[in-house]
């Protein structure tokens, strides 16, 4: 597959209109992408399969609640398992995604995986093509940036997206940061986890959300997937009944810190018991 190298002085250009082209002048490890991205297309299926067997472990991250810090628990996860040298991947399915601050979108993720589900394409270089890292050297793949590309996908091309992901050996676990409203794609993420970190705080509104959530048991909670994790919001209150579900962790958040720091702060004291989630790791 024949490739050029070009920069925006390039001259005749227009000559080679059959050959893919590169921006010359960027990162490295970009052009690389590219020619991965580029050349998965062109091969198709015809190429040998990167698939392992070996599943990556999947975590969504959870809540009915918004403003709870569901998004900075999801980073909190991602960045904890970064520093222990897991191979982790980051993963946002809001409509709107707000975790964006760190794993800034850029261009099409999980809606051109899904556009490559039927083109033919070598799905497993294309995964490879698109995945990012952030300015901590964390894997991402980009998230929906418009909410006519989240309406567009549909709950079957969602879950095949994330089982090819899982499958193709990019990485050891993948922590998805779920929108609050359950509807078909939200839905297809909970079930599709190994785990469910579900992110409560301690007021009235709350609790009455998150109660609703558990007894319409959209995830049985005789599953042994779904943990809590309390957001200490608001002082002298007590927290809801839990329903039997492990609490595995408590932050403290009162709306005022930004969410870098919040992130920081959860890392550095070890805020989620991620061994009781997962067992021994």
């Amino acid at each position: 597959m024949p490739i050029a190298l070009v920069s925006d002085v390039t001259q005749n250009a227009g000559f080679y209109d059959d050959i893919t082209k590169i921006k010359k002048y960027q990162r490295i490890s970009n052009i690389y992408k590219e020619i991965i991205r580029n050349f998965s297309e062109f091969a198709g299926n015809d190429v040998i399969s990167f698939y392992s067997g070996n599943i990556a472990r999947m975590m969504a991250v959870y809540s009915p609640v918004g403003g709870c810090g569901k998004t900075a628990v999801a980073m909190a996860v991602a960045e904890r398992l970064h520093k222990e040298k897991k191979r982790v991947l980051f993963l946002s399915t809001e409509q709107i995604n707000s975790s964006v601050l760190k794993f800034p979108v850029k261009e099409e993720g999980i809606t051109e995986l899904v556009a490559a589900l039927n083109s033919g394409a070598n799905l497993e270089l294309k995964i490879k093509g698109l995945i990012k890292e952030n300015e901590d050297g964390i894997m991402y793949l980009e998230g929906f940036s418009r909410i006519v590309d989240y309406k567009d996908v549909d709950e079957k091309e969602l879950l095949d997206v994330l089982r090819k992901v899982r499958a193709c050996n990019v990485c050891d676990y993948i922590i998805v940061d779920t929108g609050s409203c359950i509807d078909a794609l939200s839905s297809a993420v909970l079930h599709e986890a190994d785990r469910i970190l579900l992110v409560v705080r301690n007021d009235e509104c709350a609790e009455f959300k998150v109660n609703s959530f558990l007894e319409q048991n959209i995830v049985d909670i005789q599953s042994g997937k779904i943990f809590i994790l309390q957001n200490f919001a608001e002082r002298n209150k007590l927290f809801m009944n839990t329903n039997g579900l492990p609490v595995v962790g408590m932050f403290h958040h009162y709306g005022s810190l930004k969410i870098r720091d919040l992130v920081q702060s959860m890392v550095q004291s070890d805020a989620i018991d991620l061994d009781a989630v997962w067992g021994k790791r």
